[in-house]
């Protein structure tokens, strides 16, 4: 072969070989786009572009709400069609040839309406779960309602909705209970339905509408726990000295004292029943005075607290002495026999 003729060979060899060099870091770099679009979805998208190489691109420009429909309907077909190869060759075709309705209906064997709550979801693709999530509320007409009404879906709306009653949610609002968290809300509404026996279910739902005019969670509890019923104390007291059998009492008793059981942090534990609260009135008082459990041994075991309690009648703070130590020498005092079941005291009297 003459010499140009082996020179023009050798050009056309390394013209091809840099033409599917070309082609390979194209290829990768349309991979490694798809991935970060796409995320779990982008390896089914690989045999998609397979049987159709022309939807690449369509996919890597595709808006959110597209990119949420490509998604739903892979979904779908994991889902429905159980990663049918033959039913994944379909939908390669159909994807951008046929109705998007039409597409999810096939894909997930379900009839679907108007898409336009794609348009709202957030602009990355959703995991699986959240897209079962969505399917989930579709179906549904009464959180289909509450899911078109909200202006701008997040991801967190998506589980609130699937993890609690319809009517609840309304009540309360979506953005306020997916703010606090399912998880978070599921203890609370345990809480209340533990201590209110008296709130059935449409009260319970009635009392989360105190949620929608952006009330915080803990003073909204408080004002329900507020009106439970205390356990049993353990002892009666006597005439002069009298267990406080409500919140509400407790309640009243720091406002006359001008002490700090006004606050939640003190009448909480006895709601718990983890202490008891006992008004002191003349002459010994006035005070109150907190009768604390053992939580390791319990409240009848023979070594709880001493079988009297001193009591401060002087009106001093509450905080300017350790609540477990005697009140000072100079400060008046006297004896109440017969608080025997406790294994401490705390000293709440009243403020200068």
């Amino acid at each position: 072969m003459p010499a140009d003729q082996v020179q023009l060979a050798m050009d056309e060899e390394g013209s091809v070989d840099c033409r599917s060099h070309a082609q390979q870091r194209a290829s990768e770099a349309r991979r490694t786009a798809m991935a970060g679009i796409y995320g779990w979805a982008s390896l089914i998208l690989r045999e998609v572009v397979r049987y159709r190489p022309l939807t690449a691109v369509e996919l890597l420009q595709a808006d959110p709400a597209t990119k949420h429909y490509v998604a739903l309907a892979l979904r779908g077909w994991e889902v429905h069609q159980h990663r049918s190869q033959p039913a994944l060759r379909q939908l390669s075709v159909d994807l951008f040839e046929r109705p998007r309705r039409d597409v999810l209906s096939a894909s997930w064997g379900l009839p679907f309406g108007r898409l336009s709550v794609l348009k709202r979801l957030p602009g990355r693709v959703l995991t699986r779960a959240q897209y079962d999530h969505l399917v989930r509320i579709l179906r549904d007409p009464q959180l289909r309602g509450l899911l078109i009404a909200c202006p701008k879906i997040r991801s967190r709306d998506l589980a609130v909705l699937t993890a609690f009653d319809a009517s609840l949610i309304a009540s309360a609002s979506l953005r306020a209970v997916a703010d606090i968290g399912g998880s978070t809300l599921s203890y609370v509404l345990a809480a209340i339905r533990r201590h209110r026996p008296d709130v059935n279910d449409a009260g319970l739902i009635a009392l989360c509408n105190g949620l929608r005019n952006g009330k915080r969670l803990a003073p909204w509890l408080h004002s329900i726990l507020q009106h439970s019923p205390l356990p049993q104390p353990p002892w009666d007291g006597t005439g002069a000295i009298a267990p406080l059998r409500t919140v509400s009492e407790i309640q009243k008793a720091g406002k006359e004292l001008h002490n700090c059981l006004v606050e939640p942090e003190r009448w909480l534990p006895a709601l718990l029943g983890q202490c008891s609260y006992y008004r002191i009135s003349e002459p010994l008082g006035p005070a109150v005075v907190a009768v604390v459990g053992d939580n390791l041994i319990g409240p009848g075991a023979s070594t709880a607290a001493p079988a009297s309690i001193i009591a401060r009648s002087a009106p001093l703070r509450s905080d300017r002495y350790s609540t477990r130590s005697p009140p000072p020498a100079s400060t008046s005092t006297a004896t109440i026999q017969g608080i025997a079941p406790c294994a401490g005291t705390d000293w709440l009297t009243a403020s200068r």
